[in-house]
C-alpha cells in the first residue's frame, strides 16, 4: 500500500505554515475530496488485510487489546417499524457541526470569520426539519454493526455529530437535541479534558446518560496524523484507553484530525480497537469500503434553508418553513 502520497505532503505544508489561518470552503472541499478518495480506494482494496502490521508503535502502557470491542453506546428502543439492514451496504445521513454559536458569550472560541460556527436559531430549524422529515438518531456504532453483521435500524437513520466539547455543547446544543428527541456523538479530545471553556467530564457523563455517544479526536486534536514521523501511538490508541478509563463506556470511534488519513493511519486505527473511523465528505451509503472514513456532511454557516434541505436522502415534498422565532436574518 502506498503510504505517502503527495497530497499528503502538500497538506502538510498547508497546515504547518499557515496555521492558525482558516481553510476556505474550497480549500477543505479540494481537501476532503481528496482525502475520502484516497482512503476509500485504498480500504476497498485492502479491507481484508486490515489489521497487516505487527509492529509495536506505543510504548508497554499504551498497547492496546488486539480485540475490537463491538459493545454498542445506548440507543433508542427500536419499535415495528425498524427493519434489518446489512450487512454490506447502509444508506444513513451523517452530520457533522462544529459548534453552535454566534458570539463569545454563546462560546469563548467564536470566530466571526469562520463559516463552521451555526448560530442557534439556524440549528434549531434545521433540526425542526429533520424532526418533521421523520428522521431517528442513532449511534454511529450501531451503523457500523449494521455495515459488519446487519442491525435493525428506523426508516430514517440519522447521525449528529459534533466536533468540539466546548462548554455551549451541554449548555446550549444538548437542550436544543432535546427538544427534538435527538441524541448525538461527541469527539472528545484527550488534552483539553476538564479544560477551561470545555464541558466538564460530569457534563459529559450527563451526555453520555442521555443516550450520546463518545468517540476519540486523538490526544492533541491538531495533529496532522499522515506527517512522517509521529507518533500515532498516543494520538490514536492512547487517547482511546485514557476516554473509557475517564468516562467508564467503551470509545468505538475516532475521528481524523483534519479529516485527513491514509493507509498507514487506517490500518492503526482499525489495529488499536475501534470499529469505526469518521471524515467529510458528501455521500450517503456505508459499507466496509468507508467504515474507516465514513462520509459525513460538515455543515456550514454559509448554507441557505434551501441547502440544508437539499442534501437530505429522505425529504419532505416541501420544505418546510421557519417559525417567525427563529426567521432568517435579513442579507
Amino acid at each position: 500500500m502506498k503510504r505517502t502520497l503527495l497530497f499528503f505532503l502538500i497538506l502538510t505544508f498547508i497546515l504547518a505554515g499557515c496555521s492558525p489561518r482558516q481553510l476556505t470552503t474550497e480549500e477543505k472541499s479540494v481537501l476532503y475530496t481528496a482525502a475520502v478518495e484516497t482512503v476509500g480506494a485504498q480500504l476497498t482494496a485492502d479491507f481484508d488485510k486490515i489489521p497487516t502490521s505487527t509492529e509495536t508503535l506505543v510504548p508497554p502502557t499504551l498497547a492496546p487489546t488486539a480485540t475490537i470491542t463491538e459493545t454498542l453506546m445506548p440507543t433508542p428502543s427500536p419499535t415495528p417499524s425498524w427493519d434489518r439492514v446489512g450487512p454490506g451496504d447502509v444508506e444513513t445521513l451523517i452530520l457533522m457541526y462544529n459548534s453552535t454559536a454566534s458570539s463569545t458569550d454563546e462560546d469563548p472560541f467564536y470566530q466571526w470569520e469562520s463559516d463552521t460556527y451555526i448560530a442557534v436559531e439556524d440549528f434549531r430549524y434545521q433540526l425542526k426539519v429533520l424532526k418533521d422529515s421523520g428522521y431517528t438518531t442513532i449511534p454511529i456504532s450501531l451503523l457500523t454493526e449494521a455495515i459488519r453483521n446487519g442491525a435493525e435500524l428506523p426508516p430514517k437513520p440519522l447521525i449528529i455529530t459534533f466536533e468540539a466539547s466546548h462548554r455551549n455543547i451541554y449548555e446550549i446544543t444538548f437542550p436544543i437535541m432535546q427538544e427534538f428527541g435527538f441524541t448525538g456523538t461527541v469527539f472528545l479530545v484527550e488534552n483539553y479534558h476538564n479544560g477551561k471553556y470545555m464541558a466538564t467530564s460530569d457534563q459529559i457523563k450527563e451526555l453520555i446518560a442521555a443516550g450520546w455517544e463518545i468517540g476519540s479526536k486523538g490526544k492533541t486534536g491538531e495533529a496532522n496524523l499522515t506527517t512522517p514521523g509521529i507518533e500515532l501511538g498516543p494520538e490514536i490508541s492512547g487517547s482511546r484507553l485514557f476516554l473509557e478509563e475517564a468516562y467508564g463506556v467503551p470509545v468505538n470511534i475516532f475521528s481524523y484530525p483534519y479529516a485527513t488519513a491514509d493507509g498507514n493511519v487506517t490500518s492503526r486505527v482499525a489495529e488499536w480497537g475501534y470499529i469505526g473511523a469518521v471524515g467529510i465528505f458528501k455521500a450517503t451509503t456505508y459499507n466496509l469500503g468507508n467504515i474507516y472514513y465514513l462520509p459525513r456532511y460538515e455543515v456550514l454557516n454559509t448554507w441557505t434553508d434551501e441547502d440544508f434541505f437539499n442534501i437530505l436522502p429522505w425529504k419532505p415534498m416541501n420544505m418546510p418553513v421557519r417559525d417567525v422565532a427563529v426567521e432568517q436574518p435579513a442579507q
